[in-house]
């Protein structure tokens, strides 16, 4: 035989040797938790030998009583991890809580989850780990068989017989697989039974999600389709804000194949929080239809609502309706036997809510026709609070959600409910309390309590796995690789126990519960193992009730440290309850504390007619346990102490407990802090703790207290708020007395601005007023504004630029207007202009504003900008004054351009030419930054000789130089000068043509008589004139003068020809040579 500790902690395990050199599986024997000390001894003559365990979590000796099998009694269990199996099994498989089916078709349950994978396994498949059950009380070693891929978490499992013509249920089951890329990792995969626990490989069905696939999922299975084949329903979260849950059915072929494009709808709330938690198949309506009802939930799997789906029997649903809202924690079954499914909801506080702070309150509907739940009844039947383990011990809660809650736990055929409390905080040990089943949806409170020792709760309730008839409760503790079996027995007819423990002061009282209430006084017979214990030989327990107190007391002659038992005798039930008398420094004890959530934890603060709260613990060192109910000491005038919630609480053995109050203040209460105590006492030892009540405030201070402003700016005062006695609130800073116009914010402190507004110079008492937030406190001070009047500076540029001035030339002036808006005379102390960047030019001014403008005058002051070189230059106007805001700039910016002529390549810059030659030059306009175009003239061309251009304008654009190309023409000397190109007839060749006409018309009309002599006369002078009118036609654009007779032509001689270009009111030339022969 070999001894190990489990890694549950509260167990021993046992593997028999069979002689051979090996040992048989491991059996685990539940105990008290935290063993840390371990013997093997014969305590009884002739028997085997037992164990004996010193167990550091309870204080506690356990003694395993051997049977002379090697098995040491009930409870009892197993492991499934790696002290079973291959040496490379899971050290830690409970990924999963336990499910039961018949997976081998004996008629008996069996046990399955799912496990990790093997250390050594290639590909780090998720396991189904199936336990067969053995008839015996004891179960197989794990059957595994592969079933996720990669690391997964489990969210569901079910078995069913999806294939025809066999009696072995198929897996079906879904897991997030956590090594998936995105929109891959929701696993949903069918296996077939192979039978004695095995199946067949794994295969995947798709499932198409809505919003992600995302996972958190549940199934059911039915015949949706009455098609006699198996089908399964699945409901997957949403996976996004936006997504709601989904519904999926998919319709069975019967051979474990399903067919393709699934019924799906969505449905409930949307968001990442919402979550399906558990799935349930029952006819709701009496249709003969199986219908789905779905409990949805948010993260925590704690309140929702329940949505009931009704069967249309293809395979498809009626929407889904919302029968019952806020639901805590929540099963379903057929409490009343009318074949539809009923629901159980256990509640502590608010509808909906799942925190464990009040005794539980269990709320019955029954299911009705029409598919509805009226509520039947509502109990609350016990004074502990619900476990906060109820939803199970495994990674997932699969199964049927708190499958431990609901069975036939006493073997009548009817469903009862468990109970799961603890009597202090999260981590003090559970019991269970069952409420027995009457067969209509009502039950009946039984009060033994059978206590678990460990915080954790069974996680499954599984009907006749022992072949007795009756409920047994599975469990896989603190994810351990042990599972341990809890059967079911007959209650005992009464229980005991000490209203204190250890006795402290030579006084205590004995607890009686009977388990139901008689309908007759029962009487209760009472013995001490020492006589120096002093109690009745017997009490009765008046008929209705179920509990009584029996105080005793111990003699001066008691042995403290000595334990003693005192055994209690009803008919033939009898119970025995040890206790021991603490000495003065026993371990064994109690401590009070207080926590506000201040520092220091006894301590809270509060403005005057605010509520303080606070939490009063108990705690239990070592062995202690008793029942304690609080109060407050002496409290200042003006507060008052509400009751304690609860107003006694149990403290359980190495546990503890918490009470909350409130201390209410008036609004009258003078700030100060005050002490007081709290005291918790169980009638025998009285525990006190001090708390500290600070009554808090504020002052207010505000600085300066007086300024003097223009009445254009704003004055600024800085508030600073002080806490008295830990004043923890808000405060907010307003003003008042306003004049109109004047504005302030309204802030918590630091810089506290006041708008003017340009209110009218003067002197302004305004009130700085500071207020708690949520508190009658007040605080002000006054302050003085003296708003003194002033010019004001307008300016209508706020920039000026000068853009494309030629070098050597002046920028056309841009005026900037100054005006005076205030009210009084503004003074001038200087204008002036200055160069920041750039030497290539400067900045000029000239302004008409004097020394002074007037209040609501105005005044011009014109700026040029004079480059000499090329490139860009900034600068600055400033105006030096008496107003607030001098000086005042106007930032200037400027750009320099320039260009220049240049004799093309292979042309010349001077020409020789005869009279009557023209000369022909070919020049460039090279642009340096220029971005215009540039007007060109050639004036000053010699007499009788004409300059002309081509092109008229240059337009510059980029770096590249323009053409240009001057013809200068000159005339040779002639008698008659040669017809111009382009006559142009004068004023006096009109007359000529007139008279002309005047003499012809004379000569051939014969209106006027004349002598042949006058003819010949007139004749001759109409020739004459014709003549010299078509010899006089000269022009151009030079010196080719105009006029009859001969022409002495352009004069020989050196000539200068000028060509400039104008651009942006500045020049630039070129001076081309010109010889005439």
């Amino acid at each position: 035989m070999a001894m190990d500790f489990p890694i549950s902690s509260h167990a021993v395990t046992v593997r028999l040797n069979d002689g051979m050199g090996k040992f048989g599986p491991a059996h685990v024997f539940r105990g008290d938790p935290s063993p840390v000390g371990l013997a093997v001894a014969n305590l009884k003559t002739g028997s085997s030998p037992y164990i004996i365990t010193a167990n550091q979590g309870a204080d506690s000796c356990s003694i395993y009583a051997n049977d002379g099998t090697g098995s040491f009694g009930p409870p009892t269990g197993g492991y499934d991890g790696v002290l079973e199996g291959t040496p490379d099994s899971p050290t830690n498989d409970a990924d999963s809580d336990y499910i039961s089916a018949d997976l081998n078709g004996d008629g008996k349950p069996d046990l399955a989850l799912i496990a990790w994978p093997s250390v050594s396994s290639p590909n780090n498949d998720m396991v189904l780990s199936v336990l067969l059950n053995q008839g015996n009380g004891q179960f197989s070693l794990p059957v595994r068989s592969p079933v996720f891929s990669d690391l997964s978490i489990a969210q569901d499992f079910v078995f069913g017989s999806f294939r025809k013509g066999t009696s072995q249920p198929d897996f079906l089951g879904m897991a997030i697989n956590q090594g998936a890329t995105a929109g891959q990792n929701l696993q949903l995969v069918y296996m077939p039974n192979l039978g004695d626990g095995q199946f067949g490989s794994p295969v995947a069905i798709p499932l198409l999600v809505s919003g992600g696939a995302y996972g958190f999922g549940t199934l059911a299975v039915g015949d949706f389709n009455n098609d006699g084949s198996l089908d399964f329903a699945v409901t997957t979260a949403g996976g996004s804000p936006t997504a709601s849950i989904q519904l999926t059915v998919f319709l069975g072929n019967g051979d474990g194949t399903f067919k393709a494009n699934p019924y799906q709808v969505n449905f409930g709330p949307t968001g990442n929080g919402a979550l399906p938690i558990a799935m349930f198949v029952g006819d709701a309506n009496d249709d003969g239809l199986p219908d789905l009802f779905v409990w949805v939930g948010s993260t925590g799997y704690q309140g929702g609502d329940l949505y009931e789906f009704l069967g249309k029997g293809d395979g498809s649903f009626l929407a889904p309706i919302d029968v019952l809202p806020n639901l805590a924690r929540m099963t379903m079954a057929d409490l009343n036997h009318d074949g539809r499914l009923d629901v159980i909801d256990i509640e502590n506080s608010g509808p909906g809510s799942g925190s464990a702070t009040t005794p539980p309150q269990i709320t019955i509907y029954l299911g009705q026709p029409n598919g509805s739940f009226p509520k039947l009844t509502t109990l609350t039947p016990f004074l502990g609070v619900p476990s906060n383990s109820t939803i199970g011990d495994g990674a997932s809660p699969i199964g049927g959600f708190f499958a431990s809650l609901l069975a036939d736990f006493n073997g009548d055929g009817n469903q009862d409910i468990a109970l799961y409390q603890q009597s202090g905080g999260p981590s003090s040990p559970s019991f269970v309390q069952y409420l027995s089943g009457n067969g209509d949806g009502t039950f009946t409170p039984t009060n033994d309590i059978f206590e678990l020792k460990i915080p954790e709760c069974p996680s499954l309730a599984v009907y006749n796995l022992l072949g007795d008839n009756r409920a047994t409760l599975v469990q896989t503790p603190n994810f351990s690789s042990s599972y341990q079996i809890l059967p079911s027995a007959p209650a005992p007819a009464l229980q005991i126990g000490f209203v204190e423990f250890p006795i402290f002061a030579a006084a205590d009282t004995l607890q009686i519960f009977l388990n139901v209430p008689a309908t007759s006084a029962t009487t209760v017979l009472l013995s001490a193992s020492d006589p120096n214990v002093q109690i009745p030989n017997s009490v009765q327990v008046p008929a209705g009730q179920v509990y009584l107190e029996v105080p005793f007391t111990l003699t001066n002659g008691f042995t403290k440290n000595r334990w003693f038992s005192i055994t209690a005798q009803a008919g033939t039930d009898t119970a025995i309850a040890y206790i021991y008398l603490a000495p003065g420094n026993s371990p064994d004890s109690f401590s009070l504390s207080l926590y506000s959530g201040y520092v220091p934890p006894n301590s809270s603060s509060v403005a005057p007619g605010q509520d303080a709260a606070w939490t009063a613990t108990l705690d239990s060192h070592g062995l202690a346990s008793s029942t304690f109910t609080f109060s407050c000491g002496t409290l200042p005038v003006g507060a008052t102490c509400s009751s304690f919630s609860p107003p006694s609480v149990p403290v359980p053995s190495g546990g503890s407990s918490v009470s909350s109050f409130v201390v209410s203040t008036s609004s009258s209460i003078p700030p100060g802090q005050y002490s007081f105590p709290v005291t918790a006492t169980d009638g025998f030892i009285t525990l006190s703790s001090t708390a500290l009540l600070n009554v808090g405030d504020f002052a207010l201070t505000v600085s300066p207290t007086s300024l003097s402003v223009p009445w254009t700016s704003n004055p600024i005062f800085n508030t600073t708020v002080t806490p008295i006695y830990g004043y923890s609130e808000g405060v907010t800073i307003s003003c008042s007395n306003l004049p109109a116009g004047m504005t302030c914010p309204s802030t918590s402190s630091g810089n506290f601005p006041i708008n003017l507004n340009k209110v009218a110079p003067g002197t302004y008492a305004i009130t700085i007023l500071a207020s708690g937030t949520g508190n009658s406190l007040s605080h002000s001070v006054q302050v003085q504004i003296q708003v003194v009047p002033q010019p004001l500076v307008s300016l209508n540029q706020s920039t000026l630029s000068f853009n494309q001035v030629l070098v050597g030339a002046t920028s056309a002036a841009q005026a900037v207007v100054l005006s005076n808006t205030g009210d009084v005379a503004l003074l001038l102390t200087g204008i002036s202009t200055s160069v920041t960047t750039g030497a290539n030019g400067s900045f000029s001014q000239t302004n008409n504003c004097g020394s002074s403008v007037a209040a609501g005058g105005s005044c011009s002051i014109n700026l040029t900008y004079n480059p000499t070189a090329v490139g860009s230059a900034t600068g600055v106007l400033q105006i030096v004054d008496n107003a607030s805001s001098s000086p005042q700039q106007i930032p200037l910016s400027a750009t320099a351009v320039d260009f220049s002529f240049q004799v093309a390549p292979g042309s010349q810059s001077s020409v020789t030419v005869n009279a009557g030659q023209s000369a022909t030059y070919n020049l460039q306009v090279h642009p340096n930054q220029l971005q215009g175009t540039v007007g060109l003239s050639c004036p000053g061309a010699p007499a009788y000789a004409h300059c002309s251009w081509s092109p008229t304008d240059v337009s510059l654009s980029g770096a590249a130089a323009q053409p240009v190309q001057v013809v200068v023409t000159t005339t040779a000397p002639s008698l008659v000068v040669p017809f111009c190109g382009r006559p142009s007839l004068q004023w006096y060749s009109i007359g000529v043509f007139a008279l002309l006409a005047v003499i012809l018309s004379l000569i051939v009309g014969g209106r006027v008589e004349m002598s042949r002599r006058w003819e010949n006369a007139l004749l001759v002078l109409m020739i004459i004139c014709l003549f010299g009118t078509l010899t006089s036609c000269g022009g151009g654009g030079g010196g080719l003068p105009s006029g009859g007779g001969g022409s002495p032509g352009t004069p020989s001689g050196t000539y200068t020809i000028v060509l400039t270009g104008s651009y942006g009111g500045g020049t630039h030339s070129i001076n081309l040579g010109l010889t005439v022969k």
